[in-house]
């Protein structure tokens, strides 16, 4: 399948399948799935659904990837608020001793 017909198919530039080609643009997993979606119109092998399914999982994994780093600086930004109040805590406690 030439760049023009698989354009012409997932309504890309012929110009951005060439990107694509090239690796010189990253593809978003949107684009690549209707990349892929295009492709299963003709392929018969079933080779571009599996394509397909392997960008998905990889997209998941990504996504799984970033909610655990979100979840772990949430976390470390909660235990600096908490070791902040400790610290106004111990503040209070000895300033109540001064007094």
């Amino acid at each position: 399948m030439t760049q023009s017909q698989l354009a012409a198919l997932c309504e890309f530039s012929r110009h951005h399948v060439d990107n694509f080609e090239r690796g010189l643009v990253r593809i978003q997993t949107a684009d690549a799935l209707q990349l892929y979606r295009a492709l299963a119109t003709k392929d018969t092998t079933g080779e571009a659904l599996a394509a397909a399914a392997a960008a998905l999982r990889r997209e998941r994994q990504l996504l799984k990837s970033v909610m655990k780093q979100i979840r772990q600086e949430q976390n470390l930004k909660l235990e600096d608020k908490r070791r902040q109040i400790q610290m106004i805590n111990e503040s209070l406690k000895s300033l109540g001793k001064i007094g």
